[in-house]
């Protein structure tokens, strides 16, 4: 959270297995851009994983 500012929930949290949550309550720029972020950390761990 605190490298890419963005949180994921497990959806365990919300009796949804197997997945995870992305909430946001402001514009969809703000979505775009904790996507962006996402994206980001996704790509660091499949480097880190080589």
């Amino acid at each position: 959270m605190k490298e890419y500012e963005t949180l994921l929930v497990p959806g365990s949290c919300f009796d949804i297995e197997n997945s995870l949550r992305i909430g946001y309550a402001f514009e969809t720029t703000h979505l775009r851009d904790g996507m962006n972020q996402l994206g980001k950390f996704l790509a660091k761990l499949e480097q880190e994983a080589r």
